[in-house]
């Protein structure tokens, strides 16, 4: 069985724009105060971060179900299937907000790996900029994530970034879906 494999797996409309609406107000009462986002080493990151508790909001089950179905479908991925904390990333043009190249990996656990990046867009106003990259080689635009709803999947192991948004608010939602140690 030759079965094609995709860079990343997208699934548009997710999400309704109303959706879009309820998730970010459940989202911003779901917050972790005491938790802080920890972005990549040596690698500039000027967004406001807050960490949620994804376990509270029920409409993201349906984001948690799209990942097992894109790691079936096309990573084949031995995964841990958890409730997560999940990154709310606000990019602003304010500060240019951006993230620069980064891998989403951790080495000190002994036991699991970051296996998969999950990244659902929850903007609600235009914005301009703030546009995602993956690096295999030659920088490739990932388009599909600018629509609001829209989620893009992909090996957390690949180099990444979002470009300065330079005008309005891109908003995302962030996972990291981890399992046991590649081998």
């Amino acid at each position: 069985m030759n079965k094609e494999r995709f860079l990343y797996w997208k699934f548009e409309k997710l999400y309704s724009e109303k959706e879009v609406d309820i998730l970010n107000n459940e989202i911003l009462q779901n917050i972790i105060s005491s938790s802080r986002d920890v972005p990549a080493e040596d690698v500039v990151k000027t967004a406001d971060v807050k960490i949620i508790d994804s376990s509270k909001i029920e409409l993201l089950g349906r984001m948690t179900d799209s990942i097992v179905e894109a790691n079936k479908n096309n990573f084949g991925y031995n995964i841990y299937l958890e409730k997560h904390h999940m990154n709310y990333n606000s990019y602003s043009h304010k500060n240019q907000g951006r993230y620069d190249y980064h891998l989403d990996m951790i080495y000190q656990n002994p036991a699991s790996d970051i296996k998969l990046t999950a990244i659902l867009n929850l903007s609600t106003e235009t914005y301009d900029g703030g546009t995602f990259c993956i690096y295999t080689g030659k920088e490739s635009e990932i388009s599909e994530i600018e629509i609001p709803g829209n989620m893009i999947i992909f090996p957390s192991f690949l180099l990444h970034k979002v470009k300065p948004v330079i005008r309005g608010t891109r908003k995302t939602l962030s996972v990291w879906v981890s399992g046991p140690k590649f081998q």
